[in-house]
């Protein structure tokens, strides 16, 4: 599995399967993705402080306009509602059809 680093976050690296932000006091969240966005392929994202979905989407490479629905904890949220440690994220794409 390949792993890379981010340069303009230190500690931050991305592999296949998950985000992970190395941090001392910070927290966990589980990410769901469907549809189009499973090509992440990302299951987990550690974090250090404060963060954001919007904070998450910019670390793991997906573009905001490619999200329609968020879902936190099994309610729908905003892109710059703040993220806690045990969040369960659910991401879905914007669906076009008529």
């Amino acid at each position: 599995m390949s792993t890379t680093e981010n340069p303009k976050i230190p500690g931050w690296t991305r592999s296949r399967s998950s985000v992970t932000l190395l941090a001392m006091d910070g927290g966990r969240i589980e990410t769901r993705l469907y549809a189009s966005l499973r090509k992440w392929n990302l299951t987990s994202y550690s974090f250090v402080g404060t963060t954001t979905v919007k904070d998450f989407l910019r670390n793991a490479g997906i573009r905001e306009e490619d999200v329609g629905i968020v879902v936190i904890n099994g309610k729908r949220q905003q892109l710059d509602t703040g993220l806690q440690d045990g969040d369960v994220v659910s991401l879905f794409p914007l669906i076009d059809g008529g």
